[in-house]
């Protein structure tokens, strides 16, 4: 039975809607009327007026539609712009919004909302509903687009033509002690000159680092067994204690780099001396194969996973979230259960490859470990070499399958890219991958590159490694001022709820109008207890004080939706967009328009719930950005969920209610009577619910998987020999 693709579908259903509207739009032109006038019109059936008579609140609609066809000739130009985007046109093709989901779920959402406001766009408006579902379905079950799937880095790397090949078999001569174990090793002493770092003892181990004779990334260095060992053994507890470790302290340092290791001679080794290599980046996302996996949305923690439609074999597995005070021997342990977890996987794809092809490979299995501070990869291998459509054949280790390929010339670049990098990638592993899980992946665009590099030479782009230092320095000031600015806030208004004004802040704190009283909210007055009317009493003045503050301050979290637009940071668009327009709607659409919420103490509780979150948000923010996340700010930003999530979206969700019109006590809804903004506020209120338990439930897996949840007992591991 086939696998139903959701993006295809939505695809299909994104160009009728969008047809429809344009069609909807033009004859809209000629034939104007605001669809909903029904609500808040009154039905006439006099000599001089017949049918509905729209109300004073539908009167801005009947301005953009019925005395100047704006919402008309919108419908028309995005109902253009998506069928150039959908169909596609030739200029689209190769632009990061052409191969992302959220930008057609946004562009749907918002061509939804025009066309269900005149009258003959109300079948687009549901069509676009519909393929907005399709795209956000695609979203979450991890579908990317075709495009989006083979775009890796090619680098241009002419020094790695100095680098001696291996030997065919030498691996595996060395296993059986056929070979010369000191021949030529460049990684016993005396070292090379100027290559020599350090030594590093873990557990029973000794290494020594060294910088790679052959660097193609500045700073590129190896860990080494100083004991010989070979290539082509497994990675015992001590070595991935021992690579965490220097990870976890370039971390600290402000430095981001990962570890890779080739094991065996068809991973693309080509020394066989049992080494790790480590390669720096310019930012904390990794290479792209990390970044993919950053936006993987498990169902289940614990349990390995593929990435969806890469088309080579792989498995990874998600770590812990990086903590200084987990000990090495517990990160030991989490560190080796994750490798076992892969091993037995990639053992499990080579013997169903041989089943399946009848085919056995000699010698030890071969296959590739990347390590960073959140995700272990493997990826079984089959061969070392790949013939190109020239006749030259290209070997790939680990970067390869990171996404940093490297090549020798511009020959062997053109090649490669003409062939596809994912069907040659595809041709080095196993072709069979068991998924530990499904797994749901949010939208990635990458950006392909070939750049030259020379002898030694670093690949980096160095422009931009510089941007990203200034982007850091943004980011980490944005994340402090905004920590700072919502401060106020929780400072005031704690300060006014406990009748206290210290004598050092009052130059600085705001000053009550003598002449306003407070002003006790009926609904709420009558069932608090009596020992709380005093703070009660003094919340229903709050918003005077911080009210435009709290506008302001809020309305300049605009900023992280382009921060998220531009790949700044990590956090994922869609989301980002939900949660600063609800916040927006609350300020803007609820608070500021009906002066009975600036006497409601709920808006009181839901500033505090708001503040005191952000403080924590942005200081945590603000300390990853430099390397530095303090374990208490982990704790608190993933525990006082617990009661601020409540605090505040039910806070919100209740101060929209209030705004709802009553004409008796206890509340009598004249539903017949309401606006369309009493509409609006009721349809709120009650999605609010469904999605505050969402991402309640979310928050709380999140914490389970960054904190842990019950000790767990720490098991001994054989060290591998």
């Amino acid at each position: 039975m086939g696998h139903f693709i959701w993006n295809q579908w939505a695809r299909f259903v994104s160009i009728t809607a969008s047809v429809y509207l344009v069609w909807a739009g033009f004859w809209g032109l000629f034939f104007r009327k605001f669809f909903w006038d029904f609500v808040s019109g009154v039905r006439m059936n006099t000599p001089t007026q017949k049918g509905i008579i729209p109300g004073a609140s539908a009167a801005p609609f009947i301005a953009v539609i019925v005395t100047v066809p704006l919402v008309q000739i919108l419908s028309m130009i995005i109902g253009t712009f998506m069928i150039l985007l959908e169909y596609p046109a030739p200029f689209m093709k190769g632009t990061p919004v052409y191969r992302s989901w959220v930008v057609r779920i946004v562009l749907l959402v918002i061509q939804g909302f025009l066309a269900a406001l005149f009258y003959q766009g109300t079948n687009a408006a549901i069509w676009s509903a519909i393929a907005a579902f399709g795209y956000t379905m695609a979203q979450m079950r991890g579908e990317i687009h075709e495009e989006a799937q083979q775009n890796f880095e090619v680098r241009l790397c002419p020094s790695l033509s100095q680098k001696k090949p291996a030997v065919a078999g030498e691996l595996e001569h060395a296993a059986r002690g056929t070979g010369d174990r000191k021949e030529h090793n460049p990684f016993l002493p005396p070292y090379a000159p100027g290559l020599y770092i350090g030594e590093l003892d873990e557990g029973d181990e000794a290494y020594v680092a060294l910088l790679n004779k052959y660097c193609v990334v500045e700073q590129h260095f190896l860990l080494v067994v100083k004991e010989y060992k070979l290539q082509t053994s497994p990675l015992t507890p001590d070595d991935l204690t021992a690579a965490y470790r220097l990870l976890s302290a370039a971390k600290e340092q402000g430095r981001h780099f990962f570890m890779f290791y080739n094991c065996g001679e068809r991973s693309g080794s080509s020394q066989k001396h049992k080494h790790m290599q480590f390669i720096p980046m310019s930012n904390a996302d990794g290479p792209p194969i990390e970044r993919l996996a950053k936006l993987q949305v498990l169902e289940a923690e614990g349990k390995a996973f593929s990435i969806p439609h890469l088309k080579y074999s792989h498995h990874v597995m998600r770590l812990p979230q990086y903590s200084p005070a987990r000990s090495p021997d517990e990160m030991g342990h989490v560190l080796s259960q994750a490798y076992i977890t892969l091993l037995d996987l990639t053992m499990k794809s080579f013997l169903h490859e041989s089943e399946a092809n009848s085919t056995h490979r000699p010698g030890p299995p071969a296959y590739n470990v990347l390590l960073t501070l959140e995700h272990l990869h493997m990826i079984p291998r089959i061969q070392a070499d790949h013939l190109l459509s020239d006749g030259s054949e290209i070997p790939v280790n680990t970067l390869g399958f990171a996404g940093m390929l490297m090549v020798k010339s511009e020959k062997d670049r053109d090649a490669l890219i003409a062939e596809g990098v994912m069907n040659v990638l595809k041709g080095f592993t196993s072709q069979l991958t068991f998924r530990g899980e499904q797994v749901r992946m949010a939208q990635v665009d990458e950006v392909q590159s070939a750049e030259p590099a020379g002898k030694s030479k670093p690949t980096e782009n160095r422009g931009k490694k510089s941007q990203s230092a200034e982007l850091s320095a943004y980011l980490y000031l944005y994340n402090i001022y905004s920590a700072a600015a919502w401060f106020y806030p929780l400072l005031v208004t704690v300060l006014h709820l406990m009748d206290v004004r210290p004598a050092f802040l009052d130059p600085y704190l705001p000053v009550l109008d003598p002449g306003l009283a407070a002003q006790p909210h009926k609904r709420v007055f009558d069932f608090a207890p009596s020992w709380a009317l005093p703070v009660l009493h003094r919340a229903t003045t709050t918003y005077a004080l911080i009210g435009p503050a709290v506008k302001y301050i809020q309305t300049a979290a605009v900023l992280e939706v382009f921060h998220s637009l531009l790949g700044w940071v990590r956090s994922p668009l869609q989301t980002t967009m939900m949660q600063v327009a609800s916040r927006l709607v609350l300020v803007w659409g609820v608070a500021d328009n009906y002066p009975s919420t600036h006497v409601n103490p709920i808006y009181t509780s839901m500033v505090l719930s708001w503040s005191i979150t952000e403080v924590i948000r942005y200081s945590y923010y603000a300390c990853s950005v430099i390397g530095r996340e303090p374990y208490l700010l982990l704790w608190l930003r993933y525990t006082t969920f617990y009661v601020l999530y409540l605090t505040g979206a039910g806070s919100e969700a209740f101060l929209m209610f209030s705004t709802l019109p009553v004409t008796t006590w206890p509340p009598n809804y004249n539903v017949g009577s309401w606006t369309w903004d009493n509409y609006v506020c009721a349809t709120l209120y009650a999605i609010w619910w469904p999605s505050l338990y969402m991402l309640y439930t979310y928050m709380v897996k999140q914490r389970r998987r960054v904190l842990g949840g019950a000790s767990k007992k720490t098991a001994s591991i054989k060290k591998t020999q």
